[in-house]
């Protein structure tokens, strides 16, 4: 009778450490997911626009940044923004902190308006989108003009005409990477 009750206990915990393994790699996958994207998004706000067209490029790290803030904020939320957009003024050469003040009010307001933005239509997301895109793009661009010298006209708003069609195409490829039982909405 003391080897069955032995070994019922041990199947129970080596079936416990297989659930809590399975959790943990799931939720590393879920943070290379993010890693990546933020990487990619790094990647197209770096690369060459043709000159007619640069006033038009979009802010893609700010939409991933909303993005994962709204999605996942147990995995990005303001301290992480600040991080993450610290990485992203040593890798654009900007002012340092410029895009951490920026992405740090992104996190902060996703993380207010999270319940809200989640139950509200596709319209209204689009329009937050572009409200929270248009602030920091504000923010960074009136920053850049007071430390770095540079001028901050309304040209640099022009890339926010293209933020909900952005948002939409964005929203359909992240969530195609997620399994449908690990949805976090």
């Amino acid at each position: 009778m003391k080897v069955a009750g032995i070994r019922a206990k041990v199947r129970k915990k080596i079936i416990v450490m297989r659930v809590g393994l399975l959790v943990r790699m799931k939720k590393n996958k879920k943070i290379l997911i993010i890693a990546l994207s933020f990487f990619c998004s790094f990647i197209l706000a770096v690369v060459p626009f043709p000159a007619e067209l640069n006033d038009y490029r979009p802010a893609i790290p700010a939409i991933v940044m909303i993005y994962w803030s709204l999605k996942g904020p147990q995995y990005i939320g303001v301290i992480n923004g600040w991080f993450i957009g610290l990485g992203f003024d040593v890798l654009h050469g900007s002012v340092l902190g410029q895009n951490a003040l920026g992405f740090t009010l992104i996190a902060y307001a996703c993380l207010l308006y999270d319940s809200r933005f989640k139950f509200s239509p596709w319209s209204q997301q689009m329009v937050f989108v572009f409200i929270l895109v248009t602030v920091y793009i504000a923010v960074t661009g009136k920053v850049s003009e007071i430390f770095a010298s540079g001028l901050f006209t309304m040209t640099h708003f022009k890339g926010t005409l293209l933020t909900p069609l952005i948002w939409l195409l964005l929203v359909a490829l992240l969530r195609r990477t997620e399994s449908k039982e690990n949805n976090l909405l």
